[in-house]
């Protein structure tokens, strides 16, 4: 409203307001006084003369006052209109963070609203002026500079969000951390609400990874037994259950790549031959042929891709006419989607 009317505009309406005002409380003052003053003595006109100058001086002195009041607010107001035209004009923006240099405009930086960046930018608080204009120049707006002490690396995810309103690149581990800290430290609300909002996985302390399942079995298998994947084992939980033994659940639906990989020995120096069945839900739909004719342990791989419905359950199955599966930890499970 204040930038829309003009100094003199504003004036009149408190004029015409006052003197509204003054104008009803002295048109009824008027009539009692004139009627007084007529019926003692017969002096109209001295009254009304002596009445019209003091009115017209508590009119002089309420604009006075209202005068003073409103040229106050208008200095307010121009130097507030000011500041902000300083800033707002200005071209470009150089912000040294830590041992990174960035390059932007204030406009950018003082989109989201009061923060750190409109403190900054503010002229009553730099203690730099622009240099004097040489003579016959011509008018050149000055770059400004300023340094911050924190990670630079962390500011260009700040920079991304005042530039995009947005995090199109997502932190992780410590580097998300470090953002959180920046927000709260440059004030930036809405910064600080998206972080708040960011799911599960992409705040946690590490770079999310596929899910993951892989066991070890260090027990002889004899003929017709299923694999005991009794070893050490890394798996998703959210993906996969392991009864301990030998049956794995997987539960969620996808498609997944399993892995089976096994030694065998065979006890004399005959021939002998054995196969490795792979079990959905008790069903064999993969099947790995071994033979050998010599007693020496030998390793083999059973690969199959399958697309599953949650909860599918998985199992090996061993078969040979010789000695069972070695007692060796290269035998191993690996379950992951594709």
């Amino acid at each position: 409203w204040h930038t829309a009317m003009t100094a003199a505009g504003r004036r009149l309406v408190v004029c015409a307001t006052v003197l509204a005002a003054l104008l009803a409380a002295a048109a009824a003052a008027t009539a009692v006084d004139a009627f007084t003053a007529k019926t003692a003595t017969g002096r109209e006109g001295d009254v009304l003369h002596d009445f019209q100058a003091n009115l017209q001086k508590v009119f002089d002195d309420a604009i006075a006052t209202k005068s003073t009041e409103l040229t106050k607010r208008e200095r307010d107001v121009t130097q507030r209109e000011k500041l902000f035209t300083t800033i707002s004009t200005e071209k470009e923006v150089v912000l040294v963070v830590g041992e990174r240099t960035f390059h932007t405009t204030a406009q950018i930086l003082l989109e989201a609203g009061e923060s750190y960046f409109s403190a900054l930018l503010n002229p009553r608080f730099q203690k730099q002026q622009p240099k004097q204009q040489q003579e016959g120049s011509e008018a050149a707006e000055p770059t400004a500079t300023f340094f911050i002490p924190r990670d630079g690396d962390s500011f260009a995810f700040v920079l991304e969000y005042l530039t995009y309103h947005d995090l199109l690149t997502t932190p992780h581990g410590g580097m998300f951390k470090k953002v959180v800290a920046d927000a709260e430290f440059y004030d930036l609300q809405g910064l600080q609400k998206l972080l708040r909002d960011a799911p599960p996985d992409e705040n946690s302390t590490t770079t999310p990874t596929k899910p993951f399942l892989q066991i070890r079995s260090t027990a002889a298998v004899t003929a017709g037994a299923l694999f005991n994947w009794n070893g050490v084992k890394q798996l998703t939980e959210t993906h996969f259950k392991h009864d301990g033994r030998q049956t794995i659940t997987i539960l969620k639906d996808g498609l997944y790549c399993i892995t089976v990989r096994y030694t065998s020995q065979c006890s004399t120096h005959g021939l002998g031959a054995g196969n490795v069945d792979l079990l959905l839900n008790g069903a064999v739909v993969a099947r790995n042929y071994h033979g050998d004719s010599a007693a020496y342990i030998r390793s083999w791989t059973l690969s199959h891709v399958a697309e599953v419905k949650a909860p599918t359950t998985v199992q090996v199955q061993y078969f040979s006419n010789y000695n069972g599966v070695a007692d060796a930890d290269a035998n191993c499970i690996t379950i992951v989607p594709v």
